[in-house]
């Protein structure tokens, strides 16, 4: 006997998954401009001027984040909270082949700090890993002219900064993380697909009342 409710709710999970096919992952940005990555945005901001929540020789925390140092060379040493003599504002920087990372508490879309060379020790290609994916922030660079990085995209909870210079630092400042106001408007796949099914169960259901109310009427 065919079962017209067997093959709806098929029918309406082959549109679900032909949807979630469809619908683009969240979009990955990145930003060199902070005006920029502000208007998409909705962020806190942690520019370092306080004491830090905890501390130890590898890690400094300033909740709801904690900027750690992960490798031998230079960590713990070349590590840690200093002042930037620009108001009185401090950073955290480390350096070179030992790497660092802002981890979150809770999960965010948004991500954006300022960065600058040191200039301990020439060149190096400085790249940010997010989710997985490394990022080229500057390439041969030594300026030491500070500049903005900033990302948005599919929730993460931690951040790492590698260069490829032995020896050379790298200050950090101004953190902005939060949420992504553009991808935060898009809803996930997986809510798509549910939203799509529900749709279907409640036509379906209709349309098997209006069935029922047909015969009832007949009769």
């Amino acid at each position: 006997m065919f079962d017209r409710r067997k093959a709806f709710l098929a029918r309406a999970a082959l549109v679900a998954a032909a949807a979630m096919a469809a619908i683009p992952a969240t979009a990955q940005t990145v930003y060199t401009d902070r005006t920029a990555f502000d208007a998409a945005a909705t962020t806190t901001l942690q520019n370092f001027n306080g004491a830090p929540t905890s501390s130890t020789a590898t890690a400094v925390t300033f909740t709801p984040v904690t900027f750690s140092c992960t490798g031998s060379t230079y960590c713990p040493g070349f590590f840690g909270t200093r002042n930037l003599g620009n108001s009185g504002s401090g950073s955290v920087f480390f350096a070179t082949p030992d790497t660092a990372t802002f981890t979150f508490d809770a999960p965010i879309t948004a991500f954006g700090i300022d960065l600058r060379d040191v200039g301990t020790n020439g060149a190096t290609n400085f790249s940010a890993i997010i989710n997985g994916t490394s990022y080229l922030l500057q390439s041969n660079y030594s300026s030491g002219v500070p500049f903005f990085f900033g990302y948005t995209g599919s929730a993460f909870s931690s951040v790492s900064f590698t260069g490829t210079q032995v020896g050379d630092g790298v200050d950090f400042d101004d953190l902005a993380f939060g949420a992504s106001s553009i991808n935060a408007a898009v809803p996930e796949p997986s809510t798509w697909a549910m939203m799509l099914i529900g749709f279907g169960a409640v036509g379906f259901s209709m349309r098997r009342r209006r069935g029922t109310s047909a015969v009832a009427s007949a009769a």
